[in-house]
């Protein structure tokens, strides 16, 4: 939902962040093509390899015996309901951090993480750490399977330039599945006009998607404390269940679009349930 008393709204393009691409190592077809877009683009980015989910190693607090992603796949392993396990990140961390390296996650519900979801979270976890590391003011951090809508780079520095100073995240996408679910609940739906470029509302559902956002300094250190310990598979959903702790922004306009559907993505592939 949106609070639609809450617009913001700046014409001054001179802002734009950093951003961060994740990606796998053995998916170079999708950095060949984000490269591309990006730099036709004109903006500023780097490539984040993004932690292989398969190689995450997973340990039960109560034992010391590992095992990796990849047993969740094949079903060599399987996680038990209501456990606490550690998650150590593959140590492929580029930034070299530390924080963002292992947390723990209690299996309360019976959608369990899958191998894809452990790496998702490993990878945006160690950008966010790397944030917090270096004092960086913000980022934009960008998944490999989108792209971008006309005048992305300036309705986003649009966005940026009219962020508040107390947001954490601001997001440029936001999957519509309230929308699908709860359209009651509902307040605004997404804006085409021209008239709502460059305007960010204060957002008050559930930012469904890490496709495209841009986090804060603020927001980097309050996401990493508050995924020290995930009770839910998905990062996503982490962030969905601390929204109330976190100042979640949102463009009036969805600024990139999914280049495929969910079941060519990598989380699916690699083991995800529907």
């Amino acid at each position: 939902m949106f609070d639609v008393n809450d617009v913001h709204c700046i014409k001054d393009n001179d802002l734009v962040a950093p951003a961060y691409v994740i990606n796998l190592d053995r998916k170079p077809d999708r950095w060949a093509k984000m490269s591309a877009q990006l730099s036709g683009l004109g903006v500023d980015y780097q490539r984040f390899s993004a932690v292989e989910g398969y190689n995450v190693i997973i340990t039960a607090a109560v034992s010391q015996h590992p095992y990796r992603g990849v047993d969740l796949k094949s079903n060599t392993f399987s996680f038990s309901p209501k456990k606490i396990y550690n998650i150590a990140c593959n140590p492929n961390d580029e930034f070299g951090s530390n924080i963002s390296n292992s947390f723990r996650y209690f299996t309360s519900s019976d959608r369990l993480a899958t191998a894809g979801e452990l790496g998702c979270t490993c990878s945006h976890r160690s950008i966010w750490d790397n944030v917090a590391l270096h004092n960086l003011p913000y980022i934009i951090v960008l998944e490999d399977d989108i792209s971008f809508k006309d005048k992305f780079l300036e309705n986003t520095a649009s966005a940026i330039a009219a962020m508040p100073a107390d947001a954490d995240l601001l997001y440029l996408h936001i999957l519509p599945i309230d929308e699908i679910h709860y359209p009651s609940e509902v307040s605004h739906r997404y804006s085409e006009s021209d008239e709502d470029v460059g305007k960010i509302v204060r957002f008050l559902g559930n930012p469904w998607g890490t496709q495209a956002y841009i986090v804060t300094l603020s927001g980097a250190k309050k996401l990493l404390q508050l995924t020290r310990l995930l009770s839910v598979h998905a990062i996503d959903d982490a962030i969905i269940k601390n929204k109330g702790k976190l100042n979640i922004y949102t463009t009036l306009r969805n600024e990139i679009e999914s280049s495929m559907d969910s079941s060519q993505s990598e989380i699916y592939q690699m083991g995800r349930f529907n």
